[in-house]
């Protein structure tokens, strides 16, 4: 049974671009940019899009994201 009111990804192993960026304080545009940007980890099932909770917690622990340079 759904809760009434989200828990803003709390427990959950996959949360909604949105939950992301209330959890990391941006707007929901600026969440789904990171994530074309593959600077946020997600993966698609069907036609959704999630970010696995862990590696969100894995990248904000690290406090870096893969940058230009990274790349080079």
């Amino acid at each position: 049974m759904k809760n009434a009111t989200p828990d803003k990804g709390q427990g959950r192993l996959l949360l909604r671009p949105r939950e992301v960026a209330d959890l990391i304080g941006v707007s929901r545009t600026t969440a789904y940019d990171l994530i074309a940007a593959h600077k946020i980890p997600s993966v698609r099932i069907g036609n959704h899009l999630r970010v696995p909770a862990a590696a969100l917690e894995k990248l904000i622990a690290e406090g870096t994201t893969k940058t230009e340079t990274d790349a080079r």
